[in-house]
């Protein structure tokens, strides 16, 4: 017999003795992976508001989420503001005012949405892997990695980190039926290519770039011919869903902030390590952060990762065992959903949020089902073994990270500590400790001042620390520069009051006025304009004052309440 069929028949036989036993059926090991994918997030139901924007939607919003004529306003506006905003993921607000019939303001209802969210994308990932012949337990285990892995936890954990979960859900949905696509071509197919192409749109910018991943994964992945008429179809289906999208998107009420080439080229080359970083977070998770900025991140694991990644590849490429197409098609879908994170501008935004890796992940899946070496089918026991200890470490790590985020002290403290060089850390953390430690926090505001006295709510929260220490006047800079910045709400409450200590009743009026236009329940903004129109002896102004008040269910004392005949 000669060698090169010996080698065969030992593959061939190896291959056998580690196929896995008749009850391991894909149909059987999908609940498993759904079960999975939630017991390892059950924990973080306990959690409480990080006020990273979680208290924003479930909270400041609920006005919003109780119109249901908002599932339509929602594809009209940005995100966190009607007109002052340059986020437009409609179908991430309306998930959130769905959730909110559900759940009202009780957050444990937003966490297991999230959490089924997530469970539904691990299927997806494990199908999808199996749909392009990765093999069944192949396919298993790195969807069982998807599932557990502590670098995907901001997504599910905090709830805001549902737009890469949300997007990941029609990206991965979209993929699949491509699949199918290849096999039977039909009309239904289409139709449902169309419609998780447009939800991919409408939930996050990111999605966009679909069309993108999908020429990948259809030219090296599913090894399919691009001059055929079904891919003539499929470019038409992403063409006519980049319309649709277009077309919506440029009636909305979006603050059209430009970024010129030149940043964007600089902000490429000055972020090009975080595709390193993002990289080393996937295979050696030793230094994951809840506010990750690159120049806070060290080396030293991007450096293993690589090399270990690099000697992998070459000792599986010197016996032949790597698809090439398939390896670099998945390392195209990485880069193409991580490439929105490099063109912007450190000044701008400079955090690296470790949930922009959700969607990308599935493309270093696909490349490493690529990866088939020869001494995986030698020893099926010892590799078997190894995998469930990998899940087992990644699982215990995941849930060790949900403690960061249970409450805003405790985030904000392990944010500082992350990244020691973030003003807006330091600044978030000195607003949350400023009664329990007022010293502390009157120091780190003031060196995050220092640091960046150009970054939004630097300045609100500058003039709040004055006010509280007695420094009412010497506030007012503070708060005009923040409005100048971001137009904050609370600004113009607080104006009223440094109006109020110069005895200028007229203009505290016209603050507090101003501040209920936009905050028209706000139950001390009432109450304070209430008294002022008492104190003045206005009482037709204090009649239509109480009249407003009692409409909101506010209370009103008996004294102002006969004063303006009620």
């Amino acid at each position: 017999m000669s060698r090169q069929k010996a080698t065969v028949q030992r593959k061939t036989s190896a291959a056998k003795t580690a196929q896995p036993s008749v009850w391991w059926r894909p149909w059987r090991i999908a609940p498993l992976l759904f079960v999975l994918s939630i017991a390892v997030y059950i924990p973080s139901l306990k959690l409480g508001f990080t006020e990273l924007d979680d208290s924003i939607f479930i909270r400041e919003f609920s006005v919003y989420h109780k119109n249901w004529e908002n599932l339509i306003t929602s594809f009209k506006r940005g995100v966190f503001h009607e007109t002052k905003d340059i986020y437009y993921r409609p179908l991430l607000l309306n998930s959130f005012l769905l959730n909110y019939q559900l759940a009202e303001e009780n957050i444990k209802g937003w966490r297991w949405v999230n959490m089924i969210l997530h469970g539904c994308n691990v299927l997806l990932v494990y199908y999808l892997l199996l749909r392009i012949n990765s093999g069944l337990l192949a396919s298993a285990f790195f969807a069982a990695v998807f599932a557990v892995h502590p670098v995907l936890a901001q997504a599910v954990v905090w709830i805001p980190g549902r737009n890469d979960s949300l997007l990941a859900l029609f990206v991965f949905g979209y993929l699949l039926l491509l699949t199918a696509y290849v096999r039977s071509p039909n009309i239904w197919n289409a139709v449902g290519q169309l419609l998780l192409l447009s939800a991919a749109f409408f939930t996050k910018e990111t999605g966009v770039l679909t069309p993108l991943a999908a020429a990948a994964f259809w030219l090296l992945v599913l090894r399919q011919p691009w001059a055929h008429r079904s891919a003539v179809y499929v470019a038409a289906l992403c063409f006519l869903a980049f319309v649709i999208w277009y077309a919506v998107r440029a009636q909305a009420t979006l603050e059209h902030q430009q970024i010129k080439a030149t940043e964007m080229v600089q902000a490429f080359f000055q972020r090009l390590p975080t595709l390193l970083y993002y990289l080393s977070k996937v295979f050696l998770p030793v230094h994951l952060s809840v506010f990750p900025v690159q120049r806070d991140t060290p080396w030293l694991p991007a450096l293993i990762s690589a090399l270990a990644l690099v000697t992998l590849l070459w000792l599986t490429m010197r016996k032949g065992d790597v698809d090439w197409q398939r390896f670099v098609g998945g390392l195209f879908i990485y880069v193409i959903f991580i490439m929105p994170a490099l063109l912007v501008p450190l000044s701008f935004n400079d955090q690296d949020f470790e949930h922009r890796l959700y969607v990308p992940l599935v493309g270093l899946l696909v490349a490493l089902t690529a990866l088939r070496p020869d001494w995986l089918h030698q020893k099926p026991r010892a590799v078997r073994a190894a995998a469930v200890l990998i899940l087992v470490v990644l699982s215990a790590v995941n849930v060790k990270r949900h403690a960061y985020f249970n409450d805003p002290v405790t985030f904000w403290k392990k944010a500082v500590a992350d990244s020691p060089s973030s003003a807006y850390a330091k600044m978030m953390l000195a607003s949350r400790i400023e009664k329990i430690e007022p010293q502390r926090a009157d120091s780190l505001m003031r060196l995050a001042y220092r640091m960046d006295s150009s970054m939004k709510y630097i300045n609100y929260y500058m003039g709040v620390l004055l006010q509280h220490r007695d420094s009412v006047l010497q506030s007012e800079p503070y708060f005009l520069r923040e409005l100048k910045k971001s137009d904050l709400n609370s600004c113009y409450f607080h104006l009223a009051r440094v109006a109020f200590e110069k005895n200028d009743r007229k203009q505290a009026i016209e603050w507090l006025q101003e501040y209920l236009r936009r905050e028209p329940a706000d139950p001390q903004g009432n109450h304070n304009l209430m008294l002022l129109y008492y104190e003045l002896g206005d009482t037709v102004r204090l009649r239509q004052q109480v009249a407003r008040m009692l409409v909101f269910g506010l209370s009103v004392p008996d004294a102002v309440a006969d004063a303006a005949g009620y």
